[in-house]
């Protein structure tokens, strides 16, 4: 760049060259500021919730030494009952940030479309569940080296994956189209291109004498310059597309990982009944 460089031309520039600033900012939203700010609070959320379901070992035996008579729960019973909890409380924490986000919007055919789009996939509750993993295994396993990071860092991976890649497309989008800035001429063939929509619009309901008012051939070019190019559509899609495999993989690794956890619950389980029935032998 030289003194003599145009402010548009610099402006450019700076943008391709640039990209990794964009991706690295939506990077951190992604993961700092939505991904793990949230989790954080669903699990607080969680860990404010009192309920004889949650309570912990040691308040589950006092619970039934008072209650005589009453039969243990299984530890996969209580795992069940602590995964509920959680995608319950996530639920609640997504409805609210959908609402946020629904009636942000002016006109209801947005807020309809935003509604739908933000309802069909359940990130949060997803990632509510990989969090009960880790809730299971330090609550109910009795594994201590299971904390807080480890118990939300799965959960984090997942949500800040799926809004990454979203979040990313843009700025993609913003590069790709670096070299439209516009300049005075391109003003003028916007304006031309919105009174073509005007006419081609009127044209189409029989509004106007076709004979008087025609397309002008710049505004008409810089309409069709204006139209989603293939490269925005294949970014889009990619886009999309690695949001859905994001939770396809979240789903995946908690059904893997709640099964391996069921077996060992179960084998809990079965230990603490043989305990007892020696206990009751001797």
């Amino acid at each position: 760049l030289d003194d003599e460089t145009d402010p548009k031309d610099m402006l450019k520039i700076l943008i391709k060259e640039n990209l990794w600033l964009g991706v690295l900012f939506m990077f951190l939203n992604a993961f700092v500021v939505a991904a793990t700010t949230e989790e954080i609070c669903k699990y607080f959320g969680f860990w404010m919730m009192e309920h004889p379901d949650l309570l912990t070992p040691q308040e589950d035996g006092a619970v039934e030494e008072v209650e005589i008579g009453r039969s243990r729960r299984s530890l996969n019973s209580k795992g069940v009952a602590t995964t509920i909890a959680m995608v319950i409380t996530a639920v609640g924490f997504s409805c609210c940030e959908n609402l946020k986000y629904v009636f942000s919007s002016a006109d209801i055919e947005t807020e309809i479309g935003t509604l739908i789009a933000r309802s069909m996939f359940p990130v949060h509750a997803l990632a509510a569940a990989i969090q009960s993993i880790g809730v299971c295994r330090r609550d109910l396993e009795g594994d201590k080296s299971v904390q807080l990071g480890r118990i939300i860092i799965p959960a984090v991976i997942l949500h800040g994956c799926f809004d990454f890649f979203l979040m990313v497309s843009p700025i993609l989008s913003i590069v790709n189209h670096a070299d439209d800035i516009t300049t005075d001429d391109d003003v003028s063939k916007e304006a031309e291109a919105r009174y073509n929509m005007y006419v081609e619009v009127c044209q189409r309901y029989g509004a106007i004498n076709d004979d008087v008012w025609q397309p002008t051939e710049d505004g008409s070019d810089a309409a069709a310059g204006q139209q989603m190019s293939q490269t925005d559509v294949i970014i889009t899609t990619t886009a999309f597309g690695l949001s859905i495999l994001s939770v396809v993989v979240g789903t995946i690794y908690y059904i893997v990982q709640s099964s391996r956890q069921t077996k060992r619950l179960h084998s809990l389980d079965m230990a603490r009944a043989e305990g007892s029935t020696l206990g009751l032998v001797v």
